[in-house]
């Protein structure tokens, strides 16, 4: 998910270079807020509420609404979800951390570092979805937020 919205702002927005500065300021805020959800919630109900944030904000940016002249709906609804995913995404890495005994931390960090490298691989066939339907592409990644 964390990915597939990485490569494919350009599809978003009618001017891919405001898409990837509106995603890279989303994804900082994301990082600056992470902290402190994670302190105040505890790592577990924090990533459950960023998974929960991210797919009803994929399911609302279905709805076709201008807010603007430049900007939709779906736009401002991707961010949203685009920050939760960032969250959860930085989030994991501290928690799996945090779980492993400390003599595999390294071997676990390891497999999860593979399997997001696996995620960077189809990472950028999700533009193709986009370009295929956006509600199709939308649902995959609300579902795909929801069932984690």
């Amino acid at each position: 998910i964390y990915y597939g919205f990485s490569f494919s702002w350009g599809s978003l927005s009618s001017n891919m270079y405001i898409g990837y500065l509106m995603a890279a300021v989303g994804e900082v805020i994301a990082y600056i807020l992470m902290v402190p959800m994670l302190d105040k919630m505890g790592r577990k109900w924090a990533n459950m509420c960023f998974f929960f944030i991210g797919s009803a904000s994929f399911l609302v940016a279905m709805a076709d609404v201008k807010l603007g002249s430049e900007f939709t709906l779906t736009q401002l609804s991707c961010l949203i979800g685009s920050m939760a995913i960032a969250a959860v995404f930085g989030s994991i890495y501290l928690y799996t951390m945090e779980l492993a005994p400390t003599s595999h931390g390294g071997k676990i960090l390891g497999c999860c570092s593979f399997a997001a490298r696996v995620g960077a691989f189809m990472g950028p066939q999700a533009p193709l979805l986009f370009s295929w339907s956006n509600i199709g592409a939308l649902i995959i990644f609300a579902v795909l937020s929801g069932s984690a």
